[in-house]
């Protein structure tokens, strides 16, 4: 059996690499350029996802808020009691209403509207108008609502006046 007595030849000594002003030139732009793109995409996402603004003229918010304070101690005194059933809405039923006065009696007659608001996206708020459904019994099912948190402003009214309003927030599940 043949022995190698000589032993294995060590490699050269490796380049150096020098870093050079132009290396560090490249490597800072390179850098800049990769910040600069990601925010660029970032904005345009933001931007394009959330439209912004929730009300046209913060001026004309603050000069109603009397005027909803006032609405707020009218409902109030009133003592209207209304249920809202949202259980059906996952599955693309109905939000039902029952309204009843001070002593309990069911309220007929009144226009009931739901607005549906979408808290990261207004482009899929909807407006729907319940149909009364007997004596003080109201009920409508708004398209087809995404999965997620859902803000829901329900109004009562007659003859054009705001009566009573509900806000709730609530959830379909995925």
């Amino acid at each position: 059996m043949p022995t190698d007595l000589m032993p294995p030849a060590r490699p050269g000594p490796r380049p150096v690499r020098v870093l050079t002003g132009r290396h560090v030139l490249f490597a800072l732009i390179a850098f800049f350029a990769v910040v600069f793109g990601v925010n660029l995409v970032m904005m345009t996402l933001a931007l394009r996802t959330m439209p912004g603004t929730q009300t046209r003229s913060a001026y004309e918010a603050s000069q109603r808020f009397n005027q909803e304070l006032d609405r707020i101690a009218a409902q109030d005194r009133r003592g209207w009691r209304v249920a809202i059933g949202l259980a059906a809405l996952a599955g693309g039923g109905p939000v039902t209403v029952e309204a009843r006065d001070r002593d309990g009696n069911m309220l007929a007659g009144l226009e009931v509207m739901a607005r549906f608001e979408r808290p990261v996206d207004a482009r899929l708020d909807q407006r729907i108008t319940l149909a009364e459904r007997g004596s003080g019994r109201y009920a409508g099912a708004p398209e087809s609502l995404a999965p997620g948190q859902w803000l829901l402003t329900v109004t009562l009214a007659r003859e054009g006046e705001i009566l009573f309003v509900s806000r709730r927030k609530f959830q379909i599940p995925r």
